[in-house]
This record gives C-alpha cells, structure tokens and sequence, in this order.
C-alpha cells in the first residue's frame, strides 16, 4: 500500500469523489474539511492558523488541494476573503506540506488563460480575465518553480449535474428552460478526472498538466441536446446572451500534455462525456411519471 494520500477539501465536487475511489481501492486517505466531524482534521483556509493542523497528521506521500472559493460570482463578493483562501493560505499550506517531502498536486483551471486560443498550450503565457483565475495563476506561479504539481482541467462535470437535471424536470413538464448562448465549456467527466489525479499521484509526477474536452458547446447548444434526448421539442429552449462584468472566453480547451497522453489519457467530445457520466441518462420514472403531458413537443 502506497502512503497515505492527503486530500484537502474532501467535499468539494472532485474531493469527494476521490476520496471515495481510494477508499474503494482500500488506499489510505486523510481528508480535511472546515468545522465537519466527518473529516479526519478540519482545516479552514480562511484562517491562517488552521494551515498549522497539517502539522499533526501522520506520514503523507501526495497530498491533492481541492478546496478554495469557486465561481466568479463568489470571488467579487468577497475579494478580500477569495484571495486569503485561494491565494495566501493555499500557498502556504502547499509550502508546509512539501518541506516535509510531500508529492503536492493543485488542482487549477482553464480560467489562468484568456480564452482566446482553443487548445491553449500549457506554456502560453498566463492572462486571467476573472479573479478566480487570478487567484489560480497566483498559485501556479508561486508553486511551481518550488516543485509542486499543477493540473489545469476545463469544466469538470459530475453525474446527474444540477443544472441539466434542473432543464431536464422543466423540459419533462413542457416547460421552457432558458440557457447561455455565450457562455461555452469543454467538459471532463468526474470519473476520469479522478483517475488522472490517481495517475499523476501514483506516478508523482511532477510539474505543469493539464486536460480539457476536446471541443468547446455552448449552455444553450447543451440544452438543446438535452431536449433532444429526453423527446422535447427544442423550442422549449430559450437562448440569451448574459452580460458579465469581463467578457466570457472564446474558448475553453487545453492542450492535453504529455506526461498525460502517456499515462492514456485523450480529449473526450462533449457528446461522449454527456454520454459516459451520466449528465443526461434519462431521469428516474417517478419523474418522468409525474411530468405534464406533450403537445406538439
């Protein structure tokens, strides 16, 4: 058995999810989370001070960051406490862990680049439009050349995905839905992002990765599918474009790197993530029992 794995923010989306796939694999695992009894040491990164409760756990051989503030929105209403959580004390809580000789990979995002370029290339220049993706391009520069990991991913989408599952109980009552014409994501799936962490932990391999679908769709070009799939006319679907205090990129895909391509991991299509991960697997039958008949649609 490898050693322990510590993984901070264990409920998070991608926390979660791999602590749960550890655990199955009946690997060791440490969890942190904030004020929780369920978690093995409560760490909160909004105080300095709990960053020193890493000092009182065991052995660690890698350790994942999965905790910070996420969203945009969340960052502007509280700038001051974004950039404490997902910039100072995550920086210092990496720096901790590797004095002691811990593998540590943090987890970042397409939002360190502009969106101007589709593939972006792991070494462009980093040029964040938004605070969360300031906050991250802080990290991985201050990171990196200390020798931690970093993976950048593109939206990661877990199974039954509240917002699609929200459109799907609308669509199914012959409901209108309105979606994002010019907002646009490359999807992972949940699944494979977790195995990519696995890899790179189990391999600790160092250095700049990162993943993303292979193509970008928009939230009303999703919507649309959605419909499609569950028998509903795509009328029902209402797109709009949503103003934003910064421009939404272009583009949200990476070049996969490397050291990726070698441990067998390739850019999915969007239609193949919606597939494989469930996001749009036809809802329960209690649902799709209590749905308002059709007309026309």
């Amino acid at each position: 058995m490898r050693p322990a794995t510590l993984v901070v923010g264990a409920h998070s989306t991608i926390g979660a999810a791999l602590v749960s796939r550890l655990k199955q694999q009946r690997q060791d695992v440490i969890t942190t989370g904030r004020r929780d009894a369920s978690v093995d040491v409560v760490l909160d990164l909004a105080d300095a001070d709990s960053v020193l409760a890493v000092d009182r756990v065991g052995p660690v051989g890698a350790a994942v960051i999965c905790a910070g503030i996420t969203g945009e929105d969340n960052c502007r209403r509280s700038p001051e406490l974004a950039h404490r959580v997902n910039v100072d004390n995550t920086i210092a809580l990496a720096r901790r862990l590797m004095s002691r000789g811990t593998y540590v990979l943090f987890l970042s995002s397409n939002a360190v680049f502009d969106g101007s370029v589709a593939q972006a290339p792991a070494d462009s220049p980093r040029r964040p439009l938004t605070l969360y993706g300031q906050g991250k391009a802080a990290v991985e520069a201050a990171l990196l050349p200390e020798g931690a990991a970093v993976l950048r991913l593109s939206k990661v989408l877990a199974a039954n995905h509240r917002l699609f599952s929200t459109w799907a109980q609308a669509l199914l009552a012959g409901q209108p839905i309105t979606a994002a014409e010019n907002l646009r994501f490359a999807p992972l799936p949940l699944d494979g992002v977790v195995s990519g962490i696995e890899a790179l932990i189990e391999g600790l391999h160092p250095g700049l990765h990162q993943w993303s679908g292979i193509a970008d769709i928009s939230y009303a070009e999703a919507a649309v599918e959605l419909a499609a799939r569950l028998g509903r006319s795509e009328i029902l679907v209402r797109g709009e474009m949503i103003e934003m205090q910064t421009p939404p990129p272009a583009h949200t895909t990476l070049a996969t790197t490397e050291t990726l391509i070698s441990l067998g991991f390739t850019q999915p299509t969007w239609r193949k993530v919606l597939d494989t991960n469930h996001t749009f697997v036809a809802p329960p039958p209690e649902l799709v029992s209590s749905a308002a008949p059709q007309n026309g649609g």
